[in-house]
C-alpha cells in the first residue's frame, strides 16, 4: 500500500481529481447548451402557435437558463461523491427556474398578485398547469378579488390578462359581483371591497368534497371560520376562513354531512 504522504502518490491523486473536475464540468457545459437550445425551440414553437406572448417567452427562457445553469453547477461541484443526490439537484434547479419565472407585482390599486410563465416538465412540452380546476377537489376552483376600485380593476385585468366580464350578480348595497371569464372558462369574480374589510386582496377558494368536513378540519387544525357555511348560486356551499397565521382562504363544494 502506498504511503499516504508520498509526494508522487499525492500528485497522482491530485491529477485524477483535477481530471475528474474538468470532465464533469465539460459534461455539465454541454448539457447546459443542449438544454438552452431545447428550451429555445419549445419557446419558439409556443410563440409560433400564439400560445405564448413575447413577454412570457422572455420569462420562460430566463427561468430555463437559470434552472439549467444551477443544475449543471450543482452537478459539477456537489452531486455524487460529494453527498448531494440527483433528486436534490433537480429540486434546487427547478426551484431556481421557478423563482426567476415568477414575480410578485401589484395592480394600480395596490392589490398584490403573482405572475409566472409555466415551464413544462422535461418530455412534456404540451403539459398545462392544473392548479386551477373548476370541478376537482384539492385544486383552486374560484378566484375572487375584493378591489377598492372595482371599475378600474376590471379595466386593468381585461387589458393585461384578457379577462372578460359578461355577467354580473346584484348584491344589494354591496354593488355587483362581476364574473371573470377567460378562454371560455369562468375563473371567479371581482367585487367592490366592503368598507369593513381591512385590505384589498385576491381570495382563492379550494375545492373540497364536503363543506361540513372541511369546516370541521379547519377548526380542528387551529383555523377560524370567518363566514359560512352558506349556499351560493349553482348549488355549491362555501366557507371563508383564516389559518393559524391569519392567511385568508376559501373552500367550495357540496354541503356534505
Amino acid at each position: 500500500m502506498a504511503d499516504p504522504f508520498d509526494a508522487a502518490a499525492v500528485q497522482a491523486t491530485t491529477d485524477w481529481v483535477l481530471a475528474y473536475e474538468v470532465a464533469v464540468t465539460a459534461v455539465g457545459a454541454v448539457g447546459t447548451v443542449a438544454g438552452v437550445a431545447g428550451a429555445a425551440l419549445l419557446v419558439l414553437a409556443a410563440m409560433a402557435a400564439k400560445s405564448l406572448s413575447r413577454r412570457d417567452a422572455v420569462a420562460a427562457m430566463a427561468g430555463a437558463c437559470c434552472g439549467l445553469f444551477i443544475d449543471s453547477l450543482l452537478g459539477a461541484i456537489a452531486e455524487g461523491p460529494r453527498g448531494m443526490n440527483n433528486d436534490a439537484v433537480n429540486f434546487l434547479s427547478t426551484l431556481a427556474a421557478a423563482l426567476v419565472a415568477l414575480a410578485m407585482v401589484a395592480d394600480p390599486m395596490g392589490t398584490p398578485f403573482y405572475v409566472m410563465a409555466p415551464i413544462p416538465p422535461p418530455g412534456k412540452p404540451d403539459a398545462k398547469s392544473d392548479v386551477f380546476d373548476v370541478t376537482t377537489a384539492q385544486h383552486v376552483r374560484w378566484n375572487e378579488l375584493a378591489s377598492p376600485d372595482q371599475p378600474r380593476a376590471k379595466q386593468f385585468y381585461a387589458k393585461h390578462f384578457g379577462f372578460e366580464f359578461k355577467d354580473s350578480m346584484p348584491m344589494g348595497t354591496m354593488g355587483t359581483y362581476d364574473f371573470i371569464d377567460h378562454a371560455g372558462v369562468r375563473l371567479g369574480a371581482i367585487l367592490q371591497k366592503p368598507p369593513q374589510s381591512p385590505n384589498a386582496a385576491w381570495l382563492f377558494y379550494f375545492g373540497v368534497q364536503s363543506i361540513a368536513a372541511a369546516k370541521a378540519a379547519i377548526e380542528k387544525g387551529g383555523g377560524k371560520v370567518m363566514n359560512g357555511p352558506h349556499q351560493v348560486p349553482g348549488g355549491d356551499w362555501v366557507v371563508i376562513a383564516v389559518d393559524q397565521q391569519g392567511a385568508a382562504f376559501g373552500v367550495v363544494g357540496p354541503q356534505g354531512a
